[in-house]
């Protein structure tokens, strides 16, 4: 059974509801999940890009994910 909680958007996938404004832990989640994405990503490219190309490439990363919730995998 989902439990549902109070808020004020539905979570599609479980049907719970949702607050909007996403909790301190939501956000330290996603900060967390937003680096190991990074890590990720230089794991493949470090030996492809040059130093710089790396840099530049993490600033457009961090720039483009700032407004999004990072939430993990689906299962």
């Amino acid at each position: 059974m989902v439990q549902k909680v109070k808020g004020n958007a539905v979570d599609y996938n479980t049907g719970a509801k949702r607050s909007i404004i996403p909790t301190q832990e939501e956000i330290e989640r996603s900060d967390s999940l937003r680096e190991e994405a990074w890590e990720g990503i230089e794991r493949l490219l470090k030996k492809e890009l040059s130093e710089e190309a790396m840099t530049e490439l993490k600033i457009a990363f961090y720039t483009a994910s700032q407004d999004y919730l990072f939430v993990g995998k689906k299962k």
